[in-house]
C-alpha cells in the first residue's frame, strides 16, 4: 500500500504537463578539427618509422559542418535534442625525416547525434551542458591519401556509401542568446569515434577511429 501512495505522489512529476514543454528548431554551421586514433594509427606509425621517420604526429584535419537541430525543452531546465549533421570526416598522420610524408583517410559523413542537456540561465541567455551519442554513415567514397614531398596519390578504399557505420559518445556545451523572433546559438562539442569509420577488411584488419572537436553557431526558433 505504501508503494501505491508513493507512486501517486510521484505521478505529477513523472507525467510532464504539456504546458511545461516547448520545442525549438534551428540550423548551425561551423568547423570541426579531426584527429585519428586506433590501431590504424599504430600500424601507420610503425610503417613510417621503418622508412626512417624520426617523428610521426597526428595532423588536425579541419573541415566544415552543417547542422539542423530539433530541441524539446522540458520545465526549462532539461532538453532532448536530435540533430542531422553533414560534413567531411577523417584525419591524417605526418612523418618527417628530411622528407615530409603524409597519409590520411577522408570521406563525407552523415551524422545523427542525440543529446540530453541540463539548462540554466546565465546572463542574457541560457547555458546547456549535454551528453549523448551519435551514429555516422559515409555518404561518399572513403579515400586514403598518401603524399610525399610534391607527389600525391589516392586509393579508393570503399566506393559504397552507407556501408560503414560509426558511433560514439558526445560531450557538448552551448549558449543561446535571444535575438529577434528566435535565438542565436553557439555550440562547442567533442566527439569520440568508438568504432571503425572504415570497414576493417579494407585497411588490413586495422581499426580506424576519429576524434573531433566542433565549433558551430547558428539561429533557432521556439515553436
Amino acid at each position: 500500500m505504501k508503494l501505491k501512495y508513493i507512486l501517486l505522489l510521484l505521478l505529477p512529476l513523472i507525467v510532464v504537463p504539456l504546458g511545461a514543454i516547448d520545442m525549438s528548431v534551428g540550423v548551425r554551421a561551423g568547423v570541426a578539427f579531426n584527429n585519428l586514433h586506433g590501431s590504424f594509427v599504430t600500424e601507420q606509425t610503425e610503417i613510417f618509422q621503418a622508412m626512417g621517420a624520426t617523428e610521426v604526429t597526428g595532423y588536425l584535419y579541419a573541415t566544415y559542418l552543417v547542422n539542423a537541430f530539433f530541441r524539446l525543452n522540458i520545465f526549462q531546465f532539461l532538453a532532448l535534442q536530435a540533430e542531422v549533421l553533414i560534413g567531411p570526416a577523417g584525419g591524417a598522420l605526418v612523418a618527417t625525416n628530411g622528407t615530409t610524408r603524409l597519409t590520411g583517410i577522408t570521406t563525407t559523413a552523415l551524422k545523427i547525434p542525440l543529446l540530453l542537456a541540463a539548462q540554466f540561465k546565465l546572463g542574457p541567455g541560457r547555458v546547456s551542458i549535454a551528453s549523448g551519442g551519435y551514429l555516422s554513415l559515409p555518404i561518399a567514397g572513403i579515400v586514403q591519401v598518401y603524399r610525399e614531398g610534391s607527389l600525391r596519390s589516392e586509393v579508393l578504399l570503399n566506393a559504397e556509401p552507407f556501408e560503414s557505420l560509426s558511433y560514439g559518445p558526445i560531450a557538448a556545451l552551448a549558449y543561446d542568446i535571444p535575438l529577434g523572433p528566435g535565438f542565436i546559438t553557439v555550440d562547442f562539442r567533442f566527439n569520440w569515434g568508438a568504432v571503425s569509420l572504415v570497414p576493417e577488411i579494407m585497411i588490413n584488419d586495422t581499426v580506424l577511429q576519429v576524434y573531433s572537436f566542433e565549433i558551430s553557431a547558428g539561429y533557432g526558433f521556439t515553436l
